[in-house]
Order: C-alpha cells, then structure tokens, then sequence
C-alpha cells in the first residue's frame, strides 16, 4: 500500500505533485510565514480585553477568503462554531437577566465569539495538511518564549513560573511535532516524553509531569507492541480507559499518600503536601477549591446561571470554607480567613473550568461546546493510545492535556483552544479516512515513515 492511501484524501495534495521533488520543496518552505505569524502571538491591544494582533490578521485572512473557507469547512468545524456562538448568546441572556456588568458580558460574549471564528480560520490557514499544521503548532510553540521578553503573557503570574503556566506544555508538545516531522526517530518519543515528565515533577507541574509521563507510557507501549492501525473505536473502549484511568488515579493518590505519610519526598514538596492532605474536602479540594465551587454554582442554577461577574453568596461562602480548610491545622487559617473575607471577588464565581465556569456563568447551554471537546478529546484519546505512528503521541497528549484544561483550568485562551481543536479535528479526519480504507478492503493499514507530507 502506498503512503499517499494512507491519509485522508481532504488532507492530501496531488499525487503528481508529491512526486515531484522540487516542487515539493518549495511546497514545504511556503509554511515557514505561518511559523513567524503564530511565533508572536502575544502583544494585544485593549478593546473589551485583551484582542491579540495574530487574532487580528488570522480573522482577517478569513474574512478575505470567507467562500474558500465556507466551502473547506468540515462537519466538526461546523458543530463547534454553532456551540461557540450558542454559548456567547447563553452568556448575554444570562448577563442580561441576572444583571452582570457590561464590561464582562462584552468579554466574555466576545471570547466565545472569537472562539467561533478562529476554528474555520486555522482550518482555512492549515489547509487540513499536515506540513502547514506541523509549522503552526510549532510557531505557536515559540510564542511562548516570545512573550517572556514582550511581557504580554496568557497569565499574570506567567513569567514567575512559566513552566507550570504554559511554557512546560508548549515544549511538550513541540517535541511531539518534532517527533512527526522526523518519524524514522519516533522509537525515542516514549524515553524522551518520560524524561520530559521527570523534569516537569522536578520543577512542581505536576500534572503536566502526569500527563506527559502517561503520554509517554503509551508512545513507549506502542512502539513495543507495534500496532500499525488505529483500533476501532468502540464504547467499551472508551469506558474501559476511564475506569482504567480513575483506577490509575485512585492508585496515584494512595501512593503519594503513602509517600507523605513516610516523609520521602523534599522538604518543601513534603510541608505542600501534608498541607493539601490536611484539607477534610479531599486533595482536589486543596489543590483546585475553585472547582469545587464552580460546580456547586452550576447545580444551584443549572438552566441560566448567575452572570459573568456575578457571585451568590452561599457559593462565595463555600469556596472560602473549602479554600481556608487546607490550613485548618495550622496558624494561617484565621489569616486565609479574613484574607478571602476582604476580597471583593468581581470576575463572576470562582471555577478554575472551562466546563464549570461556563456552566456556573451561564448554564447549560454555555457547557455544550465544553461537554463536546470532551467528547472528542476521548475519542481521539480512545483510538490513538497504543498506535504505533508518529503523530500518535502528538494527538494523545493534546487530548489529555485538553481533558485537563477543560475540567480544571481557567479560560479559555482562544489561540491556544483553536490550534487544539485543529489538532484534534485533523486526527479524527485522518482515524475516519483509515475506516474507510479499512472497510473497503483495500487491505491491512501500516503507518509508512517515508511519506514526504510527514516529514
């Protein structure tokens, strides 16, 4: 079987032109100008916001090729402009009856929005090919470097700890695209991703060091198995690898805790976590008590939400209480206490969640567009865990870093929610197309190293 059979036809160019080598050459230098675009995404002007000038050009260049982009856009892009825009309209009906100010309706409606556009506009800019793809990711990679020394950053703490906001994820993922660009080295993503994650526990992100350590679990398993097809998706499956990642959880958590109890960990590592084990609301509570509260404000007011700045009062009141619990055996709980009671909390209620702050903020219908990311970030996850290919490791951990962000994060940050969409739409399209080879009969799938797209 040939390697141009092997991708979807949408994400192909011609089979005369990938036989041509110079004109493939000059094919693979035009993405170098979307490298430089999205390797300076950071400086904004303020209006409503933060509105960055990439964001600018990138809605620009769409609104200039709008036919071309409406006639390429596929049914994905499609259902998650429709939720996007669903959730900016379920923001402004809240807004407007539970009386949140302007400013954060224009906000946040605007976020959703952008959010909406942006998803048909990498589509456009990426062309569902995978050397345009690989260059966008990686020059949004860089932004990260870029805005250290722009200081316009995602976060306002970001450059006092850019590994565990941003930075740490950005080269994980660049190391993934490496890994696709290069596949005939693609054996060392496993031992390299793990060493990755060592660094990334070593510097306190612990859950990037989770996530791209399981990450590098399954690249290092698929290289020893050798699957070169996808496995089909089937239910079982997806169920299956939940209970057998909340087992994995469940046995994380009783090992740290054993580890805690035994005082192996360093001195500040170990005063942390006793600290987080102290709180009588659980370890999540310790370490994500927004959370916590932002899903307790969507149970309250499930259908319409309390507003983008608005805060009830039983639900402010919980979050101090689980927030202060974690220093319930220590001299700094009065102190938190008061701390938390002074604080004029004005950015709507606490969730630290795309999901729960969505949902706290504006009900249901503001959740839908989070509830199908997760929906699609466990499909890919579900497909690509133990495939043996190069892009396999790049989609895996894209899907769970967003299955993290989603549930435990705030935002969203537009750019960086697009080009995960990007990347997660262009793997369904390519498990889709390799269905369909496979149900014609066209004969058994085997991932070719050599094909020039991938390089």
């Amino acid at each position: 079987m040939t390697a141009v059979a092997c991708e979807p036809r949408s994400l192909l160019v011609k089979t005369s032109v990938l036989a041509n080598s110079s004109t493939r050459s000059r094919a693979a230098a035009r993405p170098y100008w979307l490298f430089a675009l999205f390797a300076v995404y950071g400086p904004s002007i303020g209006f409503g916001g933060e509105l960055r000038y990439v964001e600018i050009i990138v809605l620009l260049l769409l609104f200039l090729n709008i036919r071309q982009a409406i006639k390429n856009i596929g049914p994905w892009e499609k259902r998650f402009v429709a939720l996007f825009m669903l959730a900016a309209l379920a923001h402004w009906v809240s807004d407007m009856v539970n009386d949140a100010s302007v400013e954060g309706t224009i906000k946040r409606t605007g976020t959703y929005i952008m959010l909406a556009f942006l998803v048909p506009a990498l589509k456009l800019l990426s062309r569902d090919d995978p050397v345009r793809i690989q260059w966008m990711v990686l020059g949004y990679c860089a932004s990260y470097i870029f805005i250290l020394y722009t200081g316009q950053s995602f976060s306002s703490a970001y450059e006092d700890d850019p590994i565990r906001l941003g930075l740490g994820t950005a080269a994980t993922i660049a190391f993934c695209v490496l890994f696709w660009m290069f596949p005939r080295y693609d054996w060392f993503a496993g031992p390299v991703l793990l060493a990755v994650a060592a660094l990334l526990a070593m510097l306190l992100a612990r859950s990037m060091a989770a996530i791209t350590a399981l990450t590098g679990v399954m690249a290092l398993a698929a290289s020893l198995k050798n699957r070169q097809a996808p496995r089909k998706f089937r239910p079982g499956v997806l169920i299956g690898s939940a209970l057998a990642g909340a087992l994995c959880i469940a046995a994380a958590y009783l090992g740290v805790k054993e580890a805690t109890d035994a005082k192996l960990f360093p001195k500040e590592l170990q005063a942390r976590m006793e600290l987080q084990f102290s709180n009588p609301y659980s370890l999540l509570a310790a370490g994500r008590p927004d959370v916590l509260a932002g899903a307790y404000a969507a149970w309250k007011r499930p259908w319409l939400g309390h507003g983008s700045t608005n805060v009830d009062p039983e639900v402010y009141d919980f979050y101090i209480e689980v927030t202060a619990s974690t220093y319930l055996w220590s001299s700094e709980y009065a102190e938190t206490m008061h701390t938390l009671w002074r604080k004029q909390y004005e950015r709507g209620t606490p969730s630290h969640s795309h999901l729960f702050g969505a949902w706290a903020d504006a009900g249901l219908l503001a959740a839908l567009c989070w509830m199908a990311t997760l929906v699609l970030c466990g499909y890919v996850a579900s497909r690509t865990m133990l495939w043996r290919d190069p892009r396999a490791p790049l989609f895996m951990f894209v899907a769970l870093t967003t299955i993290w962000d989603v549930l435990f994060s705030p935002g969203p940050h537009r750019m960086d929610m697009a080009i995960r969409l990007m990347i997660l739409i262009y793997a369904v399209d390519l498990l889709h197309a390799i269905d369909r080879q496979r149900d014609a009969g066209t004969g058994a799938f085997h991932s070719n190293y050599t094909k020039p797209f991938a390089r």
